[in-house]
C-alpha cells in the first residue's frame, strides 16, 4: 500500500495498491475505455496482461466486478482539508485527536473544502469554514468493515473509501518524522491504534508513486 503524508492531521490521506494483485507501474486509459461493458472488458485484460495476471476463468470475472466499479468511480485523490476538521469539528480535540466517524458525520452533515482552499496549519484555529468553496462530494453513509476480515476490506475498499487507524509507537511520534525516500513505513503492530489513514483502491490508473507517498507493510 501507499501512504500520503499530509503532516501531524487526523487524517492522512492514503491509496491502497490493490492487495490482491501485484503492485507495479500504472497502465493508462481514456475516457473511452470505461464507458461500456465490453471497453471495460478489454482494459480489463491489457491490465491483467501488462502485470503478467492469470486467473482461473470464474475468479476473473468475479474480480473483472471490482474493478469495473473502482475504474467507473475513480476520479482519483481529492486532497481534503484536514484543517478544517481541527478547526470546525466541535466533537474532536483539534490537534490533540479526533474521531473518524465525527469526521464523517461532519463532513456528510456539513461538507468540506479542499487543501488548497484551507491549507493545513499544524495549529487550532477558528474555524474559517464559512464562505470557503465547497469539495464537489456527497457522503451517504458509512458502515464498520468486520475486525480482522481482509476480504471484508478488499470489497469495501473496491466500492469507496475506507478511514482506518494504525499504530504508531507508544508515544505517537513513529510516522511524525517519516520523510519522502526513508522506504517501507514498518511501525510496530498493536491494539493502541491512534493515527487516522483513508484507504483508497486503486487497481488499473497511475499507482501514485509520486513525492509525498510511502510503502507501507
Amino acid at each position: 500500500m501507499v501512504v500520503k503524508k499530509l503532516g501531524v492531521a487526523l487524517v492522512v490521506a492514503l491509496a491502497l495498491l490493490a492487495l490482491m494483485e501485484p503492485a507495479a507501474a500504472g497502465v493508462k486509459f481514456a475516457d473511452e475505455d470505461v464507458e461500456s461493458e465490453e471497453a471495460l472488458w478489454r482494459l480489463y485484460e491489457r491490465w491483467l496482461a501488462h502485470f503478467n495476471v492469470s486467473r482461473h476463468p470464474a475468479e476473473k470475472v468475479r474480480r473483472f466486478s471490482l474493478f469495473k466499479e473502482a475504474e467507473r468511480d475513480n476520479r482519483g485523490i481529492l486532497d481534503l482539508s484536514e484543517q478544517e476538521l481541527v478547526d470546525c469539528d466541535n466533537n474532536g480535540h483539534g490537534c490533540r485527536g479526533g474521531s473518524r466517524a465525527y469526521a464523517l458525520d461532519y463532513i456528510a452533515k456539513k461538507g468540506i473544502s479542499s487543501e488548497a482552499d484551507y491549507p493545513y496549519t499544524a495549529t487550532n484555529g477558528t474555524c474559517q469554514a464559512a464562505g470557503k468553496p465547497r469539495v464537489d462530494l456527497i457522503v451517504r453513509g458509512y458502515e464498520t468493515v468486520r475486525p480482522y476480515d481482509e476480504f471484508d476490506l478488499l470489497t469495501a475498499v473496491g466500492y469507496g473509501p475506507v478511514a482506518v487507524a494504525i499504530s504508531v509507537g507508544e508515544k505517537n511520534n513513529r510516522f511524525q518524522y517519516y520523510e519522502d525516500g526513508d522506504g517501507i513505513y514498518d511501525g510496530p503492530c498493536t491494539r493502541e491504534t491512534r493515527h487516522s489513514i483513508l484507504l483508497q483502491m486503486d487497481s488499473a490508473s497511475t499507482l501514485f508513486l509520486n513525492p509525498g507517498h510511502v510503502y507501507s507493510s
